[in-house]
């Protein structure tokens, strides 16, 4: 179902303090990158006082919470990643996508900008909240 019509994205951007930089440098890119193919917002959530933990899973948390009325789908992005190609594909799908193939250091890993609709991502009831790692593991097994 690429492409959905009426289909509306928001991108969740996890991030910690004093990164304005990085802010602007993404939203620029993603403007460019999406260049008004389909309806999205960036959402950028941000965690105080992470020098020693950055709980990336409560945040994406919190970003589909104030989100999600609003949207069919997300996708949940780190700061510091930016699509190249259109290998990339922010278009709605009706199976979770992990968009950065090239950034597997390990076989079953899942980061950098992963894309979820709204459905499976209640069905998950989100991301396991430890802090410093995201877990995906029970979307194996909940959503197949």
């Amino acid at each position: 179902m690429k492409g959905a019509k009426g289909k509306k994205l928001a991108i969740i951007v996890p991030y910690t303090e004093n990164k304005l930089d990085e802010m602007y440098k993404f939203s620029g890119h993603m403007e460019y990158f999406l260049e008004d193919k389909m309806d999205y917002t960036i959402h950028f959530i941000n965690q105080k006082y992470a020098d020693m933990y950055f709980n990336y899973g409560k945040l994406c948390n919190i970003g589909f919470d104030l989100t999600k009325d609003d949207n069919d789908y997300f996708v949940f992005h780190d700061i510091d990643i930016l699509p190249k190609d259109e290998r990339c594909d922010y278009w709605y799908s009706d199976k979770p996508t992990h968009l950065c193939p090239n950034l597997r250091p390990y076989a079953d890993w899942i980061g950098g900008a992963f894309k979820i609709n709204k459905q499976q991502f209640q069905k998950i009831n989100g991301l396991v909240m430890i802090i410093g790692v995201v877990y995906f593991i029970r979307m194996i097994y909940i959503i197949d």
